[in-house]
């Protein structure tokens, strides 16, 4: 599981520099709503009109992992390089900064002929449960 969830952040990446969700969609559920709406989507649209995107390398250390019968959970802390996105005409639309802090998340998992992401949190810097 920690390798997978490895591969599946350098997916991310992949899919951003080359326009290509078919390796990601194929280890992804639609019901992962931030996979869909914020890293799926937005590529297909890219590639829809001719955009793209460069950088955004990440670096990924597992914080803790766990799997029961068929799911698994994984925390993550994840930094990110610059992402640079671009119109069809080659001109820079925008920069996204690389992360200054590592961001926190959890990854959750459900194994069946593979691993495949059913779910993506991303945890706010400071939070705490109550």
């Amino acid at each position: 599981m920690v390798a997978f969830t490895k591969y599946w952040f350098d997916l991310v990446t992949y899919s951003d520099n080359t326009n290509d969700t078919g390796p990601i969609k194929a280890v992804t559920s639609r019901s992962c709503y931030l996979c869909a709406k914020q890293i799926i989507d937005p590529v297909d649209y890219n590639k829809s009109v001719g955009a793209w995107r460069a950088g955004g390398v990440t670096k990924l250390a597992m914080t803790m992992s766990k799997v029961i019968k068929n799911d698994g959970f994984g925390g993550f802390l994840l930094d990110r390089e610059e992402i640079t996105a671009y119109l069809a005409s080659g001109k820079v639309q925008a920069s996204v900064p690389k992360t200054q802090t590592p961001l926190v998340g959890t990854l959750y998992l459900q194994y069946a002929d593979g691993w495949k992401v059913i779910d993506l949190e991303f945890i706010e810097a400071g939070a705490t449960s109550k």
